[in-house]
């Protein structure tokens, strides 16, 4: 059995937020609207105004940049929801977008139960959501991700499940399989279609073993949907062969319950992940919950800005 490293140590890591921090941002950015914090430039301004305006913003945002840097994913808790005020907070990430943010797209997006939406079918229905990372399917994922909780599922359903690139790696090495580690890591991956019709796909690895931590770019019902589509993607029948082996690994991985880590979110916990290094998903929603997140994606400040699809 695979030594667990977070037995000694919470993670991801809590942060609190203090009162008058939280006030602070409510009361001068909760009015806002994502559409008036759209331009880079005015989440600029919003930030600068706020590590002036708001006390212990400066010193909160220090640590939450840190936290992330430091071990993927931390939680911020007592955070104000509405768009303004999460903006100023999460500018300090990098640049909010509504790039590949819900349908349609918005800066900040609500996840709640939607039986009737048909543009992303497993954040609002009541299934458990796979480990997945976001933006998949973009021609660069964003680098980072926030999800603030509203209001959790009144009988503890719906709870956030995480696993760390590193975590994950360390599970194929110890479980055999390093022939389909070692296939995860070749960029052949063809991750969804070209942006003008009839070109191929954007190919990468799902998995990145650099010298510092583990990255890793995976969603599987759609990966192997596009691996499986070989004539498209003109890969040889043995590479497509060895392609679904290597998924299917990660698969076996991600049904091991030892290896992931589960959280209840509460009011106004603000996970925060790096998107290339932690897989996120949630565990089923019981019917008429009330569970309600808000979503939102980042891309790192000196990052051109890519036009993408899901």
């Amino acid at each position: 059995m695979l030594a667990d490293p977070h037995r000694t140590a919470q993670w991801p890591p809590r942060l609190r937020t203090a009162a008058d921090t939280a006030a602070g941002l409510e009361h001068r950015f909760g009015a806002l609207t994502g559409e008036d914090l759209t331009p880079p430039a005015a989440q600029r301004e919003a930030l600068a105004e706020a590590l002036t305006t708001v006390p212990g913003l400066g010193a909160l945002q220090r640590e939450l940049v840190a936290a992330v840097r430091d071990h993927g994913a931390a939680v911020l808790t007592g955070v104000p929801w509405h768009d303004g005020s999460l903006i100023a907070l999460s500018a300090c990430l990098g640049v909010v977008t509504a790039e590949d943010n819900g349908s349609p797209c918005r800066m900040v997006w609500d996840i709640r139960e939607d039986p009737q939406a048909p543009e992303d079918p497993h954040a609002q229905q009541r299934d458990r959501f796979d480990l997945h990372t976001d933006s998949t399917f973009s021609a660069r994922p964003h680098d980072t991700v926030g999800m603030v909780c509203v209001e959790p599922a009144a009988d503890g359903s719906g709870r956030t499940l995480l696993l760390t690139a590193d975590r994950l790696v360390q599970a194929l090495r110890a479980t055999g399989h390093e022939g389909e580690l070692a296939r995860l890591c070749r960029p052949d991956f063809p991750f969804g279609p070209g942006h003008v019709a009839g070109t191929p796909p954007h190919r990468a690895a799902v998995l990145r073993i650099p010298d510092g931590p583990a990255r890793v770019r995976y969603r599987f019902d759609l990966l192997h949907r596009a691996v499986g589509h070989s004539s498209a993607h003109n890969l040889a029948a043995a590479e497509v062969r060895s392609a679904l082996a290597a998924l299917a690994a990660v698969e076996t991985v991600l049904a091991d319950p030892r290896l992931i880590t589960s959280l209840l979110l509460g009011r106004g916990d603000y996970l925060v992940l790096d998107n290339s290094r932690v897989l996120h998903g949630r565990s089923a929603v019981t019917a008429s919950t009330g569970r309600h997140l808000r979503r939102l994606k980042l891309r790192d400040r000196t990052a051109a800005n890519p036009t993408s699809r899901s």
